[in-house]
């Protein structure tokens, strides 16, 4: 970049031209009030003026008077927007936030701002603690104290210290007066940041004590904050607006039934170039009581010359504008008159921030970042305190300058603060943070601007450098060199291994250009050559195939080996056609539009999860054994079916044909288990059997949770019929619950009343463990997991709750589990509680795997406890 040919002046803080008065021309103004950027945020950004300039130049040089008007027009709503000119908006970063923009209509309040103001008053005050203090300026914040220090334990956690670590001093008659709290929230609008922080207007200076980090001091500098005022005038009538739809009055200036607002292209006093009927109510037109009442609006280097004119002048302005609109009517004189000079009150020094030349998005999450004495929370992480939060409009990433932008910050701010509370302090964080590219440049003034992996600049291909930070280390990385690294995750905005893979890279060298930081391996596992994100060959797509890059020379052997997704080759969209032709939700929409045949992504969309051919899987998972997700046996099973392979998210598994069918572990239809593959792995328990993991067919008797694998069902009972439910060998031929089986359908024989005092779990922990199991390969097994239901059978148990001091007689859990996460915290404290028996089988896992396993050691101890504590 050439530094001679750089453009980023603009004016960034419009007060200043108020405060020091302004010039006979706007030209003139703003060369006495433009201001450069640090050197560290030299970049080739622009202005959108000078992007606007070079267009009209070149393509509309012979532009009419009213194009001309017209593109003003546009200009002065753009400059509305963002309370600046656009010679001061950054040409890169101007509209970044228009992708987090809500949808709908604009609204306005018709009593105000101030009615959102008191509904959040009145909130507070119904809280005991609450106090409100007005007409009390501060002038001092104080957030690095020291003081004693209380140790804080609840429930077992640590919290945070108890300091008084802050102290505002606030001005009250004519003298100081001082507030101590742990936390301080600071809501300053940024034109009294930027004032204070140059000294300007004294009144309403405020100190930072420490002085606030140079991270974030950079950032108030160079972020603009800008300035938009209004005129408000009220007239006898409305002479602007006739009754009718907008149809009939086309043609005319005249508004109709459902429009507010008119523009100003006329070319006379520009500057003003919208009107609003703010009095006007659309869902009652023909009110009298509306009251009759326009207001302008005039922003940027205009509202600042406006603030310096006297009242008669800018009226007689706004006159002249609406009598050359309204010419063939009679227009009166204004009853009355409110104008806005935002700039020239002390407390909020202009409207609201924009980002000028220099500045990038990224500073929005640099002034919201909180501090305390040691620096802000960007730079320390999670190792320290934080003291001092910031909120408002100016902090707010997504929604800058706008009014739910900074009620949203106040949200935020809430949460950074319980969360400071409750978090564990450690120097060493979980992830690596995204902080702004000039941090780095502010650290190494004189380094290139490099990429720590391929050690070249920015460029179309590799995206733009990203800036990284984990303790006091920073990096800079290409988008892309680290978003396809196969070690690098983003999940939910979190980055993580981004240090780690530069590390990595510096011991790893590319086979194309010879250089270290090659992070991308082929896939294959005998090929061991590395390679650029830059060097990858054009024909592979990162953004289509992922992260699992294949060399040419195995690429060509991948797409030999390939299958095409046919009925032949992938038996899992087989199956996908047959379940779909059973389908109740295809079937209704077959009927719906008259018989049409729909694909089976109609359904795998909702759920995520699509087939995939088995070679396909093969070619992904090269070192993965080709196993069922479920049983754990090989590829065909004579019991179990064919295997079919299933990819959601860039994760695959496989699982029989049969095992998945059978499962009903989870509550979903028929047609929709194979769209659910996941959600059954995941829900998936130990087999009673085989005590494997990986059961998902579950005994259909209500008191009964066995799992079984579909072979270990088929061997507990032959003749199980899985349509209609299945029932372990236990419960099959009970006296309890009978079935009869014929060759049609299970006919189910009621149960006879059950003999009270029995407990209902004949076969496991609960009947004190008289059912033995054969423990001879209970070494090399896991612990089994059991999960049990809610019963109405409940066990009386000493937990270490200290608040609970009654026992309700429910049976019901909702009163249990709003306990349980402080349940298991302790163990030292005596009170009692009643609990069913899926709470008391989590922490007595142990005595349970001991009584049904039949350990000799154990066993009668255990059975003794147990039935002990059921009795």
């Amino acid at each position: 970049m050439d530094l001679s040919e750089r453009e980023q002046s603009a004016i960034r803080f419009y007060a200043q031209a108020v405060e020091n008065g302004t010039d006979d021309s706007d030209h003139k103004t703003r060369s006495k009030f433009q201001n450069d950027v640090a050197k560290h945020r030299y970049s080739s950004d622009s202005s959108v003026h000078i992007s606007i300039r070079d267009i009209v130049a070149q393509k509309c040089s012979d532009m009419t008077q009213e194009e001309s008007n017209i593109l003003s027009w546009n200009i002065k709503h753009t400059e509305y927007s963002f309370s600046a000119n656009i010679d001061d908006l950054s040409m890169k970063y101007w509209d970044f936030d228009s992708q987090y923009a809500f949808e709908g209509p604009h609204l306005q309040l018709r009593d105000g701002y101030s009615t959102i103001a008191e509904a959040i008053l009145l909130q507070c005050k119904r809280e005991n603690n609450f106090k409100l203090s007005l007409n009390n300026p501060v002038k001092k914040i104080e957030y690095g104290l020291n003081s004693s220090i209380i140790s804080d334990v609840e429930e077992g956690k640590q919290t945070i210290a108890v300091s008084d670590a802050c102290r505002i001093t606030i001005k009250d008659n004519n003298h100081d007066e001082y507030l101590l709290s742990d936390f301080a929230v600071c809501t300053l609008p940024l034109g009294v940041l930027k004032s204070s922080q140059t000294g300007q207007r004294q009144d309403s200076m405020v100190v930072f004590e420490p002085p606030l980090p140079d991270y974030k001091t950079d950032c108030i500098e160079h972020v603009g904050f800008g300035i938009l005022n209004k005129v408000y005038l009220q007239f006898p009538t409305s002479f602007w607006r006739k009754r009718g739809k907008k149809e009939n009055l086309k043609g005319t200036p005249f508004l109709s039934d459902s429009e507010v607002n008119f523009g100003n292209a006329s070319g006379i006093h520009p500057e003003y170039y919208m009107f609003f009927d703010v009095g006007f109510d659309r869902t009652n037109p023909g009110d009298p009581d509306n009251p009759n009442i326009l207001h302008t609006l005039i922003s940027g280097i205009d509202a600042v010359n406006a603030e310096h004119l006297s009242e008669d002048v800018i009226v007689g302005k706004v006159m002249n504008i609406l009598r050359h609109l309204f010419s063939n009517v009679e227009i009166p004189e204004p009853k009355a008159v409110l104008i806005t000079k935002w700039c020239s009150d002390n407390w909020s020094q202009g409207a609201y921030s924009f980002l000028a030349p220099g500045s990038c998005d990224q500073d929005y999450s640099s002034l919201q970042s909180p501090v305390c004495a040691e620096g802000d929370f960007l730079h320390l992480g999670c190792s320290r305190t934080m003291r001092l939060f910031f909120a408002g409009e100016h902090t707010s990433s997504h929604y800058p300058s706008l009014a739910h932008g900074a009620y949203i910050s106040g949200l935020r701010v809430a949460r950074e603060i319980i969360s400071n509370i409750t978090s564990t302090r450690s120097s060493i964080s979980d992830h690596d943070r995204l902080v702004p590219v000039y941090r780095y440049r502010q650290r190494y003034p004189e380094a290139p601007l490099l990429c720590s992996l391929c050690g070249i600049p920015a460029t179309e291909k590799e995206g733009d450098l990203l800036s990284f930070q984990r303790d006091r280390r920073i990096v800079l990385v290409h988008r892309k060199c680290v978003l396809y690294s196969p070690d690098v995750s983003f999940i939910d905005g979190v980055w993580r291994n981004v240090i780690k893979c530069v590390n990595r890279g510096r011991q790893l060298r590319c086979v194309r250009c010879r250089k270290n930081g090659a992070t991308i391996g082929c896939s294959e596992p005998t090929c061991k050559e590395n390679y650029h994100f830059g060097c990858c060959d054009n024909e592979w797509s990162f953004e289509v195939n992922g992260k699992g890059y294949f060399c040419a020379l195995h690429r060509k052997r991948l797409f030999c080996e390939d299958v095409q997704v046919t009925t032949d080759s992938s038996s899992a969209l087989n199956q996908i056609q047959v379940w779909n032709s059973k389908s109740p939700i295809l079937n209704q929409k077959r009927s719906r539009d008259g018989g049409k045949d729909y694909p089976s992504e109609d359904i795998i969309q909702p759920y995520k999860c699509t087939p995939l051919s088995l070679d396909q899987y093969k070619i992904r998972n090269p070192l993965n054994p080709v196993i069922c997700a479920l049983c754990k046996s090989t590829e065909k099973s004579s019991v179990c079916g064919d295997l079919l392979a299933f990819d959601r998210g860039g994760k695959q598994v496989l699982v029989h044909n049969d095992c998945l069918k059978a499962s009903n572990i989870i509550r979903i239809s028929e047609d929709q288990k194979l769209f659910k593959v996941f959600d059954i792995i995941n829900a998936a328990r130990t087999c009673f059997r085989c005590y494997r993991d990986g059961a998902t067919v579950r005994c259909n008797h209500p008191g009964c949770f066995r799992h079984y694998h579909y072979e270990c069902a088929i061997k507990t009972d032959r003749k199980a019929t899985f349509s209609k439910g299945f029932y372990c060998s236990e419960h099959l031929n009970s006296n309890q619950v009978k079935y009869v089986l014929t060759r049609k359908k299970q006919i189910l024989i009621e149960p006879k009343q059950i003999e009270m005092g029995k407990s209902m779990y004949s076969h496991d922990l609960f009947y004190g463990g008289s059912y033995r199991h054969d423990s001879s390969h209970l070494y090399q097994l896991k612990k089994r997991k059991r999960h049990y239901a809610p019963s109405n059978e409940f066990i009386m148990r000493r937990i270490s709750k200290n608040g609970i001091s009654s026992i309700k007689e429910e049976n019901s859990l909702d009163n249990i589990a709003s306990n349980e996460s402080n349940e298991r915290s302790t163990r030292n404290s005596s009170s009692m509680v009643m609990i069913s028996p899926i709470q008391y089988h989590s922490s007595c896992e142990n005595i349970a795997f001991a009584v049904t396993q039949g350990r000799n050691s154990k066993s009668t101890d255990s059975a003794n406890r147990v039935e002990s504590l059921r009795n």
